[in-house]
Parts: C-alpha cells; sequence; structure tokens
C-alpha cells in the first residue's frame, strides 16, 4: 500500500509539474503590448500604443521604421496565420500536416501559384533599391523576421512539432496568389457547367441563371467622361478544396458609399463589410500607422506590408469581390504519338514540363509532373472532377498567371494617394483578383472603380464551358483598357454600391462573371432610396440588416404553387399562414425563416439531385448557379428539371415536386424540432464557429475555437451570415462579415468597426475572442485616429528601441 501511495503520489506531481509547465509556457507566450523591446532593424525609437482591442497605433520617424515595427507586432500576434497562408499558395501545407492535405498541395502546385510567387519575387529584386515601396516592404519582412529570430513561438508548432522558418517576400507574393485563387469561382463552376451540357444538353441549360437574368438589379455605371457526356466524380474536387482550405476564402461582400447630399451632416458616409470564410483567426489584422508624411489605419492581410483596405482624415476605400470571368478551362487535342504534345491550328506544340515534389509529414515524398500547354498547367490529375470528365487534357488560363503582379505598388499608391485621381491611377494597376475599389473623400467625392485585366473574347465563346484548346477559335482576343472597365463617379443619384451583382452595360460591353444574385443589390438600393439624411446611427442599423425581401417573394410564389389539394396532419394551415405573412426577416426567434429553408432545400433536392447525383448536386449548393437559378426556374412551369429521372412511369411536375417538398418540410421539422411550429425557431438551427485549422482535435477544440453561437441572418442579407443549405435542417454558417466597417467623414477620427473574433491569433491574447460577442450581438467598436485620446493616461505602450 506505501508503494501504492508513492506511486500516486509521484503521478500526482508529475501531474501537476505538467501542467505547471504548460502554463508557464503559455503565459510566455502572450503578445507583448507594454514595456520596452529592443528592434534590430529601426533606427530610432518607436512607439506603438494598444487600445483596449489590441489594435497597435504606431507612432515612428520614418515610414522605414513604421513598417519595420508593423511587421514585428504583425507577427507577434499572426506569425502562424502567415506560415499557414504562405504554405498554401506555395503547396507546403502535407509537409507539416499530413498526407490529408497533399491533393490541396498538389492542385496548388499545379496551378502555378507557388511558380508565380517565385517570379514576382525575381522582378521584385529589379526594383531599385530606393524605391519606397522596396525599402517598406524589405522593412516590414525584416520585421517579421526579427519576431521570428527572438519572439515567443506560437502554440501550433509546438503542437506540431515543426521549426519557425524566415519569411521572405516570396511568401508575401505566394500569399497574394492565394488570394487571387480564392476570388476565382470558375475553378468549381466550370466544370460543373460543362457536365451538365454534356449530359443534359442545352434545355437543361437554359433554365439556369449560368449567366445574368436580364431582368436583376445591376450596378449602375457613371462614367467621369463619354466612352464609346459524362461521369460525376466523388473524389476530390475543387469544391472540396475550397471547404476544406485551412485559410479563410474570400466569398464576397458588400459597400455602399452616400455622397453628403444625401446625409444629414452634408459629408459622405462610407460603409463596408467583406464577407470571407469564418475562421480563427479571421482574416483582418487592423493597424494604425503614424510617421512624417504618412497618416493611415489600414486592414492587413497576413504577411503583407501594405493595407488592403482603410482611411485618413481624407479619404477612405473599401473593396469587394468584382466576380469577373478570369479562368477558361481549354480541352486539348493530345499527340497520340507523343503525351508531350498538343495541338493548335495546324501543328503539334511541345509542352513545358516542370517537376514538383510534395513533401509530406509521416510519409515518403511525392513526385509528379505539370505539363503547360499555351492555354495553362494541364488540370486532369489535381483536380479529380475535372480529369474523371475526359481523357483529352484540360488545361486552365488564368489571368492571374498571365502578368507580373503590381498589388504591392497598388495598394501602396492607393494608401499614400492625395487626390481621387491618384486613386484610380494606382488601381489600374491590379489585374487580379478582380476587385470593386470603393472611395469617399473628405472633398465629397464618390466612386468605384472595377480593379482587373478583362480580357476581350469573341462573341461566339461560351465561357462557362470547356473551350475548344486546339482550333483557336477560343482564344483571347486582348484586353479592355481600364479606363473601359465599369465604374461610376460622383453619379447623380448621389451614392455608388457593390454587392458582387452584376455591373450594367460600360462600352457596350456587358461584362460576363460568376455575380451574386441580386438579393443583397436591390436591398442596398431600395434603402439608399428611401432616405435623405443618412447618419452613422442610420448605417450601422443598415449594415446589420437582415431581412430578403426576395424569399419573401419566393416564399408566396410557391405558396401559389401549392394547389388546394389539403395537406397531411394538423400544422400545414398554420405553416401556411406564416410563410404567408413573412416579411423575409431571419432573427432568432423567427420561424418563416427555419420553414422556408428547409422547403428550399427540399425543393432543390427534388429538382436537380436526379440529374446530377450526390457529389455534383452538393457541388451545385455551395456554387452561386444554386443561388441564383432557384427563383428564376420556379416560373419555368414546363422546365426539363422537374421531372425525375428515377422514375420512368410518369413525368413529374413543378406542382408535384412543390407539393411533396411542402409536405415532406413538415415531417422533417416535426420530427427535428418537435410538433409545434412555434418551437421552430430560427436560433435553434442556425449557428456560428469560428474554427482553427487544429481545433479539429476536440481535446483541442475548446482552446483554439470560437464558438459555437446562435446568429441572425441569412443568406444574401446585408448581414449575411451564409450556409449551404443541407438535408440535417442544420445550418452551420460558413462565411459571413469579416469586418462591419463605418467611415463618417464629419467625424473620421471616430469611425467603428468589429472583427469576428478578436485581433489576435494567440489562444493565450486577450484579444483572441474579445469581440466574438459583440460582433454576433451587432455591437460596434471606435478605431482611434485621435492622437490625445489613443495616448490617454493609462494606455498601454511599447517602446521600441534600436539595438
Amino acid at each position: 500500500m506505501k508503494i501504492l501511495r508513492n506511486l500516486i503520489l509521484g503521478l500526482l506531481l508529475l501531474t501537476f509539474l505538467a501542467i505547471g509547465a504548460a502554463y508557464v509556457y503559455l503565459q510566455s507566450s502572450k503578445p507583448t503590448y507594454e514595456g520596452e523591446i529592443t528592434l534590430q532593424g529601426i533606427e530610432e525609437a518607436v512607439e506603438v500604443y494598444y487600445d483596449d482591442f489590441g489594435i497597435p497605433h504606431i507612432y515612428a520617424k520614418s515610414e522605414v521604421d513604421a513598417h519595420y515595427t508593423l511587421g514585428y507586432v504583425h507577427a507577434q500576434d499572426r506569425l502562424w496565420q502567415m506560415e499557414l497562408m504562405k504554405r498554401l499558395g506555395k503547396g507546403r501545407l502535407a509537409e507539416i500536416l499530413g498526407p490529408d492535405l497533399v491533393q490541396m498541395d498538389r492542385f496548388f502546385r499545379t496551378i502555378g501559384t507557388g511558380v508565380k510567387a517565385t517570379e514576382n519575387a525575381e522582378l521584385f529584386e529589379d526594383i531599385p533599391d530606393e524605391d519606397p515601396v522596396k525599402k517598406a516592404t524589405l522593412a516590414y519582412i525584416d520585421g517579421i523576421n526579427d519576431y521570428i529570430e527572438k519572439g515567443a513561438t506560437p502554440i501550433e508548432y509546438q503542437l506540431l512539432g515543426i521549426e519557425k522558418e524566415s519569411f521572405t517576400i516570396e511568401d508575401t507574393y505566394a500569399i497574394f496568389g492565394y488570394m487571387a485563387f480564392s476570388f476565382a469561382q470558375g475553378w468549381r463552376t466550370d466544370p460543373l457547367v460543362t457536365r451538365i451540357q454534356n449530359k443534359w444538353g442545352t434545355a437543361y441549360l437554359e433554365d439556369l441563371d449560368v449567366h445574368w437574368n436580364p431582368a436583376a438589379q445591376k450596378i449602375p455605371v457613371y462614367p467621369a467622361k463619354d466612352i464609346s457526356s459524362t461521369t460525376t466524380s466523388s473524389s476530390f474536387s475543387t469544391s472540396q478544396l475550397i471547404e476544406q482550405l485551412p485559410v479563410a476564402p474570400f466569398m464576397g461582400s458588400n459597400s455602399w458609399v452616400i455622397g453628403g447630399q444625401k446625409t444629414s451632416s452634408g459629408q459622405v458616409l462610407f460603409s463596408n463589410d467583406t464577407h470571407v470564410g469564418f475562421a480563427q483567426p479571421s482574416v483582418w489584422y487592423e493597424a494604425h500607422l503614424e510617421c512624417p508624411g504618412y497618416s493611415y489605419y489600414g486592414y492587413f492581410l497576413a504577411g503583407v506590408p501594405f493595407p488592403v483596405m482603410g482611411h485618413n482624415e481624407y479619404h477612405a476605400v473599401g473593396m469587394t469581390m468584382f466576380e469577373n470571368d478570369d479562368i477558361d478551362l481549354y480541352l486539348e487535342k493530345p499527340n497520340p504519338d507523343n503525351n508531350n504534345q498538343v495541338w493548335f491550328k495546324d501543328h503539334w506544340e511541345d509542352m513545358k514540363i516542370r517537376k514538383e515534389v510534395i513533401t509530406v509529414k509521416g510519409a515518403e515524398d511525392i513526385a509528379f509532373e505539370v505539363k503547360t500547354s499555351r492555354h495553362g498547367p494541364i488540370i486532369n490529375e489535381a483536380i479529380a472532377d475535372v480529369g474523371s470528365m475526359t481523357d483529352q487534357p484540360v488545361a486552365s488560363w488564368w489571368i492571374y498567371n498571365e502578368f507580373p503582379a503590381q498589388n504591392l505598388q497598388a495598394t501602396y499608391g492607393i494608401t499614400h494617394a492625395k487626390t481621387m485621381a491618384e486613386v484610380e491611377e494606382n488601381a489600374a494597376l491590379i489585374h487580379a483578383p478582380g476587385l470593386n475599389l470603393m472611395y469617399g473623400d473628405k472633398e465629397g467625392n464618390i466612386a468605384w472603380w472595377a480593379m482587373a485585366r478583362l480580357p476581350k473574347r469573341a462573341n461566339s465563346v461560351n465561357s462557362k464551358l470547356f473551350l475548344d484548346g486546339a482550333s483557336g477559335a477560343d482564344e483571347i482576343l486582348g484586353y479592355i483598357p481600364f479606363s473601359d472597365n465599369p465604374h461610376s463617379i460622383n453619379p447623380p443619384e448621389g451614392y455608388v454600391y457593390s454587392a458582387n451583382n452584376q455591373p450594367d452595360t460600360i462600352a457596350d460591353i456587358l461584362h460576363d462573371g460568376y455575380y451574386i444574385p441580386e438579393d443583397r443589390a436591390s436591398r442596398i438600393v431600395n434603402l439608399l432610396e428611401q432616405e435623405d439624411q443618412w447618419d452613422m446611427a442610420q448605417a450601422k442599423a443598415m449594415i446589420l440588416d437582415i431581412k430578403s425581401p426576395k424569399k419573401a417573394k419566393v416564399a408566396k410564389r410557391l405558396l401559389k404553387l401549392l394547389g388546394n389539394e389539403p395537406f397531411q396532419g394538423e400544422n400545414a394551415t398554420k405553416v401556411f399562414g406564416i410563410l404567408s405573412a413573412w416579411d423575409g426577416d431571419s432573427q432568432l426567434d423567427e420561424i418563416a425563416a427555419t420553414i422556408y429553408t428547409k422547403w428550399d432545400y427540399l425543393i432543390m433536392e427534388k429538382t436537380f439531385q436526379d440529374e446530377l447525383g450526390d457529389a455534383d448536386f452538393t457541388t451545385f449548393l455551395m456554387t452561386v448557379l444554386a443561388r441564383r437559378s432557384f427563383p428564376f426556374l420556379i416560373d419555368k412551369v414546363n422546365s426539363p428539371w422537374w421531372d425525375d429521372q428515377t422514375t420512368t412511369d410518369k413525368k413529374e411536375t413543378r406542382q408535384e415536386i412543390v407539393r411533396t417538398a411542402f409536405q415532406q418540410t413538415l415531417a422533417e421539422l416535426e420530427a427535428q424540432l418537435g410538433p409545434d411550429p412555434d418551437q421552430w425557431k430560427w436560433g435553434k438551427v442556425h449557428s456560428i464557429t469560428h474554427p482553427h485549422i487544429l481545433g479539429q482535435d476536440p481535446n483541442l477544440a475548446m482552446l483554439l475555437n470560437v464558438g459555437p453561437f446562435p446568429v441572425v441572418g441569412n443568406n444574401e442579407v446585408l448581414n449575411n451570415m451564409a450556409f449551404h443549405p443541407t438535408a440535417n435542417g442544420l445550418y452551420k454558417v460558413k462565411s459571413g462579415p469579416a469586418k462591419r466597417r463605418i467611415i463618417d467623414f464629419s467625424d473620421t477620427e471616430h469611425s467603428v468597426n468589429i472583427l469576428p473574433t478578436g485581433q489576435s491569433g494567440n489562444p493565450m491574447s486577450t484579444h483572441y475572442n474579445d469581440q466574438a460577442d459583440m460582433f454576433v450581438n451587432g455591437k460596434f467598436r471606435l478605431q482611434k485616429m485621435n492622437e490625445a485620446e489613443i495616448k490617454e493616461p493609462g494606455s498601454r505602450k511599447l517602446l521600441c528601441v534600436p539595438q
């Protein structure tokens, strides 16, 4: 017994020592928000004041010192995020996360984001050393490496047993490559559309909103001057890839800028909320820089030295996704005697071949070749749902790979611009990803520009389908000048906006793309047209708006299709009444939102799954095609989609599908939430969790994940809490506002914002999740720029002194 007692005591002691050691380590890994530190690369002392939410306000004597310090403080809060993003863009995730990430690495290596990063880094080296963009960029990277060398190692490195490695300019360009990929919707939409065309024919495609419904809301343009058969693969697909991304993909955005003629102050009111996949940490890092000649409050991507969005006392800029079509997939004709050649017009052409090796944690390296035709890399083996469609090589033409990246020059120039003309000049440098640049300034100017190199295609080309790579008939014909890109400058209606919807015709061109349904756009226009005295309070209410008049209208159209034949069960009449009275709201206690979402899913399942199969139906639900097509399709009584291909003795009708889905909706909600419809509340089925990549381990979930929270909102409302419809009736929010930002130019020093979780990516920081409750409850916090308020007594000050 004595021996047993001693063993137990010994084990307890070891346990306490282990817990103590873990506690000491975790405490030591916290970011340093006050005190004094030494930085190797600054010339003069820099003061960093941290506000109540961990936002650094950096006061330096030079811009180089400011960016060096930014790199250091950015790394101490977000080094793990930088690690993930650079590895993702280079195809190096399997090296630290194991075999499950091999196919993802293969995809990114195949499409060439790492190769392009190397090319762009080589071009960067040719920039003169005295160039301010180069000096500030290298200072930022040196600051990151200063932290890597002497700062605490984030817990993720310890859990995975990996070493920190130096950050490079190539890593920054790899992050730009990943960002460009996540904006490009054609990767998963074009193969799906081609499969539908091949298997079911044109009649089926005509009843989908593949291009754009002419009746839908378009973004007005107002130029400043006059300008004239297959099999479906259930293996690794682009949809699965996007779902498994360890870094949040960009999904959409809202922005509206209201001119002084429509505000109570007479000054511009600026609003922007970017829609990004929810993850922990969230995508944006906020920082405020002050030095002689430069003052800016910005939103930074991990590993990128200049803010993608931001403001100062003179101007504000924001971004939304343009959703332009910047990918074409070409079906090549291979040489039967030489599989390294493909036909073009009248001759065989050699493909370029490069060798790639993926290092895999816990497994052997994987070597493979990437072949590239004149149209781009061959993707059959990188994307299984493409490889399963054809034995012919499929090449991916992607505009990002066609030009050197000038993202650094553009973001530096925009944030340093003194006039609207300078902003426009720098916006023209962006070729990919396609973005809408939103603008407002102190002088009362409002504007937006579509930033992208837009290709010219022949009228005969349907870029949503696989194109002919052999004949030369489907080639890109050239590029449209930036001056002819969609844009609007000081329009007469007194506002500009973007909700990822179709821009109107400009220079006689209606640009094709993967535009989001008109729901948010129509709501924005409707609200802005109702009021001419906008103020901060109204702007907050609008950015939090959760009504969808479009969904309410669709619900009423569906109810009319039910006919007069009674339904089984006592709840049918009550549910009919609930949906009839619905105004499209999606509060936590809303019942109609729960009913409509279930009904909507079941109608789509019964309409599309028999033709598409399980895998492609899942992909379809993840694309903009489903969201655009459903309201469009229900008015087409004779569409071939209504017929159930699994039955051979009858032809189903639209009314049968809608009625059967309604009856099933009642039954499934009664089974899931109980027999009383009053208990079918939206907050019980609609929730949000901000997942950490390592939080999939249940032992780490409580430490690393943030949530879950029941949450208001819905797909395609202004407060866009987006989810994929599912059969189980639980709607886990995948993406939504990565910030909610409002700037009133009558008081730019007190603009407001909120992040989904917190400023820091360090789980031990008090700012890891200190905004999460505020975010789900629709609260805001200040974005301070007033020096006296920032430096008030009691503020946390980190003094950085040169070595």
